[in-house]
């Protein structure tokens, strides 16, 4: 069965059940949706916040990584440059 509300539609209903002025019971009778719903709807929207913030911490930490690999790739280029000029030196 398809949901009748949009993404945007469970988010403006979510973020009003947030509102300390509307009871939860007065926006379920408005939107024509029962408290359970609304529940699990809430559930969803949570979790969705905590994934996205944990998603950044591992940016973060991603971002590092790819600078020390960065580094590291930047140090072996010249050790191989140098084991060039040394091998060159020798074939002469």
């Amino acid at each position: 069965m398809k949901s009748k509300y949009s993404a945007e539609d469970k988010f403006q209903i979510v973020m009003e059940s947030f509102s300390e002025n509307v009871t939860q019971a007065e926006i379920c009778r408005r939107h024509g949706i029962y408290p359970v719903q609304l529940s699990k709807w809430r559930e969803q929207f949570i979790r969705g916040g905590k994934s996205a913030l944990a998603q950044r911490r591992n940016s973060d930490t991603r971002d590092e990584e790819i600078e020390d690999l960065k580094k590291i790739i930047g140090d072996q280029s010249l050790a191989i440059d140098a084991f060039k000029k040394r091998l060159q030196g020798r074939s002469k």
